[in-house]
C-alpha cells in the first residue's frame, strides 16, 4: 500500500487534531492535568514517529 498526503491535506488535519486537543483540554481540564507528563511522552512518541515515516516517504 503506497500512502501520499499533499502538504494542505496534512495541514488541515494537523488543524483538526489541535483543535480538538484544544476543546478536550478546556472541557476536562481537571482530569488531564494529573497525566500531563504521560500526554507529552505520547505527543513526543507519536509525532517523532509521524515525522520520521513521513520524511523516509519523502526521501524515496
Amino acid at each position: 500500500m503506497k500512502f501520499k498526503i499533499k502538504w494542505w491535506q496534512l495541514f488541515f488535519y494537523e488543524v483538526a487534531i489541535i483543535s480538538l486537543g484544544i476543546v478536550i483540554g478546556a472541557y476536562w481540564s481537571f482530569f488531564f492535568s494529573d497525566y500531563l507528563y504521560v500526554f507529552l511522552f505520547l505527543f513526543a512518541g507519536c509525532g517523532g514517529y509521524t515525522l520520521y515515516f513521513l520524511i523516509k516517504q519523502m526521501q524515496t
